[in-house]
Formats: C-alpha cells, structure tokens, sequence
C-alpha cells in the first residue's frame, strides 16, 4: 500500500500583532484610571486643607469671641476708647512677635491692659494658624444676624455707637482654585456674631 506524504499546510499567521495592540490598550486604560485616581486625591487634599482652614479659623474666632464677653467693661466702650473695635489685620508674610508690655498672668492688669495682651496674643495666633494675606476684622454688624445683602461682606470701618448692635468677628483667606492658583477671598469664610451688651 503507497502512503502518499501529505504536504504542509499554509503557514499560520503569529497573533504577536494582536497581543501588542492589547498590551498597549491595558496601558492606556491603566494609564487614565492612575491620573484619575491622583486627580482625586489631589482634590481632596484640598478640600482637606479647606477645611482644616475652617475649623481653625472658627476657633481663632470663637476664642476672641469670648474674650470680648469676659472683658465686658472695655467691649461696652465706644469709638476709640474701644480697644477690641473696630480692628483689621492681615497676616503678613513674614510676622513679627511683638512683646508683651505687660505680663497679666504674674501681676494685677487693669481691664484695658488685659484687652490690650489679649488682642496682642490673639494676632500672634492669627499669624501662626493663617495663611500669609489672611484678613481678620472686628466690628459692629447690624446686618450680621440677617444680612439683608449676602454673602458675608467685611467691615465698614465704622465702630457705631449703639451698643445694643451685635458684634461680628470675620475672618477670611485665600483659597486654591482646581489649578492650584490662589485665588483672594473677596467675602469672610468664617463669622461669629457676639452677643449685644445690654445697657
């Protein structure tokens, strides 16, 4: 009986083309869900920052806030006499601690020396919790409870002379837009109303 040699078939076509555009695929897909993922952490980086920003700036309020309700005597004066208000600050770049005149804690201050160390320490913390540019204002706001113009707007550098106004305490810094590029507060991110001084 004759075998007969069977001749070879056509050579088979290699699919390494087709695994290389695969590869190149998982790639590219890998590559985009990365700077997605780092994209988002970045934002909320931020946002983190922001809001530590916030509950800072909150504290730092809420702390004059409450000077001004112990120091009754010198909040209740008007104009000048006044040594909480009307104040404006804005932290500089490179702050300076200025010293204490006096010191409070080892010997006896009268009510205008204990406003004056206090609104002293209190501009030293807002220059080691801000930002350099942060603004801090204290002032009578009749419009603070029920703001008939919103957002938050800044002090009018008027000190007003009815007691009876509540105090507001704002403070404001400057933000990073998604850029990353500072953008200046045009209103306060953080008010703290004071309850009026009655007669």
């Amino acid at each position: 009986m004759t075998r007969h040699a069977s001749s070879p078939g056509p050579a088979r076509h290699s699919h390494a083309g087709f695994a290389l555009i695969e590869v190149l695929i998982s790639i590219l897909v890998l590559t985009v869900g990365l700077i997605g993922a780092a994209l988002m952490q970045l934002h909320a980086s931020r946002t983190t920052d922001q809001s530590n920003l916030h509950d800072t700036a909150l504290a730092l309020a809420t702390q004059i806030a409450d000077e001004l309700r112990a120091n009754d005597a010198q909040a209740r004066l008007q104009g000048v006499a006044n040594p909480f208000l009307p104040f404006k600050y804005t932290v500089p770049a490179n702050p300076v601690s200025a010293p204490s005149a006096i010191d409070c804690y080892r010997q006896r201050c009268t009510s205008k020396q204990m406003a004056d160390e206090s609104m002293r320490e209190w501009r030293l913390r807002a220059n080691l919790v801000l930002r350099a540019g942060g603004r801090v204002e204290i002032c009578r706001d009749a419009d603070i409870v029920a703001p008939t113009n919103p957002p938050l707007d800044w002090c009018n550098g008027v000190a007003g002379a009815d007691t009876t106004v509540p105090v507001a305490v704002k403070i404001g810094w400057s933000e990073r837009d998604a850029e990353g590029s500072t953008v200046s507060y045009q209103s306060p991110q953080v008010a703290v109303v004071v309850s009026p001084f009655s007669q």
